[in-house]
């Protein structure tokens, strides 16, 4: 497992030149899927963009009170926005379950590899990651999935006491490719027991 975050890092870091934080992740969420975000958040969506980035006092409070940062001032603004975004981890750590179910069924919608973005880096498969397991609706996929809900459900549940300023692999370690490795290695998890590398890594 030291193997693969070494390798999560370096593609984060030649992707991005930089980790992203645990708040970037939550307003990609809540940015990318919307619907999703209101259904498992609630009253939290709505300012999780501008919260969980840490864009300030006023634009955070005024975001869920329709105004309220813009009359309240300095550290009392700033109160209300450390108590929004306690409350917007709380619920995301609550939700734990219901994020880890949206992660895995965002698994099963494939999206081109050279197009990803955002969330998918997480969820999503290489091409010929997903031809070995012989599709997504595959036995050895559905045990897959079942192995990646738990280690999602983990990661939120982590997120409880997050600071949106948290590196973000603090709580999720592994994209998806990362933990499909891992999963095929392990013979407890996959009944499998193989050690597997994309033909890209070996490159």
């Amino acid at each position: 497992m030291k193997q693969e975050m070494e390798a999560w890092r370096d593609f984060i870091l030649n992707e991005q030149n930089r980790e992203p934080t645990v708040g970037e992740f939550i307003a990609t969420f809540a940015k990318q899927s919307p619907r999703s975000a209101k259904k498992l958040l609630g009253k939290f969506a709505k300012y999780a963009i501008s919260a969980a980035v840490g864009v300030g006092a006023g634009a955070a409070a005024g975001a869920v009170s329709g105004g309220l940062g813009a009359v309240v001032g300095g550290g009392a603004a700033a109160k209300v926005t450390e108590d929004l975004l306690e409350s917007l981890f709380e619920k995301v750590a609550e939700k734990s379950g219901d994020l880890a179910k949206f992660m895995v069924a965002m698994s099963e919608n494939q999206v081109d590899d050279n197009n990803r973005t955002g969330l998918a880096l997480y969820y999503d498969l290489d091409d010929e990651y997903e031809a070995l397991l012989q599709g997504m609706d595959s036995k050895l996929a559905n045990k897959f999935q079942q192995e990646l809900f738990k280690y999602f459900k983990r990661s939120f549940e982590s997120m409880r006491n997050a600071d949106p300023g948290d590196p973000l692999k603090n709580h999720i370690q592994a994209t998806a490719n990362d933990y499909l490795r891992h999963f095929l290695k392990k013979t407890s998890m996959s009944g499998v027991g193989v050690q597997v590398q994309s033909s890209r890594r070996a490159e």
